[in-house]
């Protein structure tokens, strides 16, 4: 644990001795910036409440509804259930990905604030 302190310590020394150090040196958020982040959040929970529709849909239609049928658990008759379930579940997954490109759009107060990555 001491060795590797004092590894770190003397690259400190090494960068700070050398080339001028840039350091991350964020700005605060105005208010516009702020909006940006609601709505890319708003997004971010959207794409979570598809996923939680798409993925129980996808499995009960393409598992549990086949499945059960064919051991006779419940009737044939439950099979009719299984397109509209895909639809349900398709359509969720691409309102995942158009949730995720949404979000993507509005992040650019990211760039904004941090203009500089580590260096």
């Amino acid at each position: 644990m001491a060795r590797a302190i004092s590894s770190l310590l003397a690259l400190l020394v090494i960068t700070e001795t050398g080339a001028p150090k840039k350091s991350m040196d964020p700005k605060p958020l105005t208010t516009a910036e702020w909006a940006e982040v609601g709505t890319a959040l708003k997004f971010l929970w959207l794409a979570l409440g598809f996923a939680l529709v798409a993925g129980p849909s996808l499995m009960t239609a393409h598992a549990i509804i086949p499945s059960v049928v064919d051991t006779k658990t419940v009737a044939a008759k439950w099979a009719k259930f299984r397109a509209p379930l895909y639809v349900i579940g398709i359509i969720c997954v691409i309102g995942i990905f158009a949730s995720l490109f949404m979000a993507s759009e509005n992040i650019d107060f990211l760039n904004r604030t941090y203009s500089r990555w580590w260096q």
